[in-house]
């Protein structure tokens, strides 16, 4: 069996989507990110169905807050980040050791590559060591996204990437669901496609995929997680040997 897909979603996505769900408003200058959601949504109801494994540090937990102000947090907003992050499934976290902790000032001492900040650097560590393909984030101002980072992690075999440049959602959910938009057509990140229904012997055609909001995904009354040998108390994959 093919290894399944690894990729290490960053905090200001999973804050992305909050802001998505919660219709918050956009900061100035940011507004494009929502164009992003399509590609993350995916990503995390793949998760949930097992067919791809989504890694964070447990650092998110204390990044992912609010999303618009700090004063008056919205119960729905922190429902929600509870709901995603806090179960284990679909992201599966991982806290800072030892091993991470010196991956993360080596990524400077030894290859000096600064990430942005500590956290920065923590976030990709962790991604190095659970060996994950891809490091999607939405930060395009500071962090790993910057192309003279970006250009030196992917020597270490781990791409940062925008959630569109993703190359690891499984083919059975790049159905978009597109929307018109005057003269363009945009991706709608209202909804996201669940794989097909598999296909029993002696019928005609497998059943297309059904559309199911992300909301109901996450435990808000929606699909039953994956089957234990794909849930999040698997064994973590191993530690690089250094």
């Amino acid at each position: 069996m093919a290894n399944k897909p690894r990729v290490y979603i960053d905090s200001c996505s999973y804050i992305d989507v909050a802001k998505g769900r919660t219709k918050a408003a956009w900061k100035t200058g940011e507004e494009d990110r929502a164009q992003q959601l399509w590609f993350i949504e995916t990503l995390l109801v793949a998760a949930l169905n097992g067919d791809v494994e989504i890694y964070g540090s447990t650092l998110i937990l204390v990044e992912c807050l609010f999303t618009e102000t700090r004063e008056a947090i919205p119960e729905e907003t922190k429902e929600l980040f509870k709901n995603l992050l806090s179960a284990g499934n679909p992201v599966r976290q991982v806290a800072v050791d030892p091993f991470i902790a010196e991956r993360a000032r080596d990524l400077l001492w030894r290859d000096g590559i600064m990430c942005g900040g500590s956290a920065d650097q923590v976030h990709v560590a962790t991604a190095l060591e659970l060996h994950c393909e891809e490091f999607i984030t939405t930060n395009r101002k500071k962090g790993p996204l910057q192309p003279s980072v970006a250009s030196q992690l992917v020597k270490h075999g781990l791409r940062v990437i925008l959630p569109d440049q993703t190359q690891c959602i499984p083919e059975a959910y790049k159905k978009p669901i597109l929307e018109a938009a005057g003269d363009s057509i945009r991706i709608s990140a209202s909804t996201v496609p669940t794989p097909p229904v598999s296909q029993s012997p002696g019928d005609e055609q497998a059943k297309e995929p059904e559309p199911a909001p992300l909301r109901r995904a996450i435990r808000l009354g929606g699909p039953e997680p994956p089957p234990p040998d794909s849930s999040p108390t698997d064994a973590p994959p191993p530690r690089s040997k250094r």
